[in-house]
């Protein structure tokens, strides 16, 4: 079962790159942008740092090409850049930097809408993972700061695994849940992709049966270090149970760890 790796996704991420031109955008020649930015006239001759509220064509000395709107010799306003390697970029521009809304796709497919700041993401947006990627199919929606996932947000990868909460710099942080695709939680504090404090759940004084074997974890969690194992047959004292699946149990009136409700089975306590 695939799991989404947190560490793997920041590196993800910092290498995305690029965004896509297509005709249905209605760019990609200067009179197209013309045409939306009011009718600007064309920058006279070749590119020169007097060009200025005027939409022209510049390549540059590595072959990147950029075609859109100028102000006092720099990109600014609408525009869209291409690259050798295959990437390209659609949106707004400030003083000749991505900022504002835009589109970027990679040459391998990945793509980001949304919000940038200084030639970064930053503000609202969605990643999608293309299929060359490790993350083929993989999506989030959220918040960005400095090109990674921070804030609220939520990853749902193409096996149907799903995290939904806070994030800091690429990775689980804060409050979040993570939905398995059996529809098994763990949900709590996270920190920096690790579950470290689970929800507190409801208390309850009951017995369980161990079913075949079950592991006792020290949080409710499958990523969770293994601390003891219970043969079948073994009873267990269980004082909490979290909506997530999880039960606590103690022994000797301390708790012990946490064990998976697929592991047991309820026994009545005489």
């Amino acid at each position: 079962m695939k799991k989404l790796t947190p560490i793997l996704l920041t590196l993800a991420v910092l290498m995305l790159g690029g965004c896509a031109l297509f005709s249905r955008d209605g760019y990609g020649t200067a009179s197209k942008i013309q045409k939306r930015s009011g009718r600007l006239p064309p920058c006279p001759g070749s590119y020169d740092i007097t060009w200025t509220d005027c939409v022209g064509t510049h390549i540059y000395v590595d072959g990147s090409k950029y075609v859109g709107k100028w102000k006092n010799g720099a990109e600014h306003g609408q525009g869209v850049h291409t690259w050798l390697n295959g990437d390209k970029y659609i949106g707004e521009y400030r003083d000749s930097k991505r900022h504002g809304q835009g589109t970027y796709i990679s040459a391998d497919g990945n793509k980001y809408v949304g919000e940038f700041k200084n030639n970064k993401r930053h503000g609202q947006g969605t990643l999608k993972f293309g299929s060359k990627s490790k993350f083929a199919d993989d999506k989030y929606v959220g918040e960005f700061r400095n090109v990674l996932p921070n804030g609220q947000g939520s990853y749902i990868s193409a096996d149907g695994h799903k995290y939904v909460g806070k994030w800091k710099d690429g990775k689980y942080n804060g409050q979040g849940t993570f939905i398995f695709s059996n529809g098994d939680k763990e949900e709590g504090m996270w920190n920096n992709g690790k579950l470290i404090k689970a929800s507190k759940g409801r208390k309850e004084n009951s017995l369980y049966r161990v079913i075949d074997e079950a592991v006792i974890r020290d949080i409710p969690a499958r990523t969770g270090k293994v601390v003891k194992h219970r043969t079948k047959g073994r009873i267990l004292h269980v004082t909490r149970t979290l909506p997530i699946g999880w039960f606590q149990v103690s022994e000797e009136g301390e708790p012990i760890g946490w064990v998976h409700n697929s592991l047991v089975e309820k026994r009545d306590i005489p």
